[in-house]
């Protein structure tokens, strides 16, 4: 496997949106972190198929008030040590709100490949041996099939 992800839902205001959000958010980490997808793509992306994660991401949903009065901000570190790029990803979880549970999967989809589109790039010539062009246009194929499934 070359990428983790995982995800932190804050409160929403009631239980039952708390509960699709969880849902939705978890439905996209899985989607995206699974095994045969990921060892699949990674003949592609890679030419050492050693097993060694390349992409740490953390998913938080929180609401408006509280990123504005914590100043909570999105932020992405390069390991050098472990060639791993770290990120936490900061979604404000009032724009999922008022969607249906298939709408937050898809924009949480959306919204999680539009950064990774601005962000890796900066990163290709520090992770050795991960193809992002490639790992990119196999995300955003996989990612368009999440709905579906």
């Amino acid at each position: 496997m070359f990428l983790i992800i995982t995800y932190d839902v804050r409160w929403g205001g009631t239980k039952s949106l708390n509960d699709k959000l969880v849902h939705s958010v978890s439905c996209v980490c899985d989607y995206m972190q699974n095994y045969e997808w990921q060892q699949t793509v990674n003949n592609r992306i890679r030419k050492n198929s050693e097993n060694q994660i390349v992409l740490a991401i953390v998913i938080r949903l929180f609401n408006t008030k509280m990123i504005a009065d914590s100043n909570i901000k999105s932020y992405y570190r390069y390991d050098k040590n472990n060639n791993r790029l770290n990120m936490d990803i900061i979604f404000n979880l009032d724009k999922y709100i008022e969607l249906s549970e298939k709408d937050i999967i898809k924009n949480i989809s959306n919204d999680l490949y539009e950064y990774l589109s601005i962000i890796l790039p900066k990163y290709s010539n520090r992770l050795i041996d991960f193809n992002i062009p490639v790992f990119l246009l196999a995300l955003n194929e996989k990612l368009k099939g999440i709905i579906s499934d």
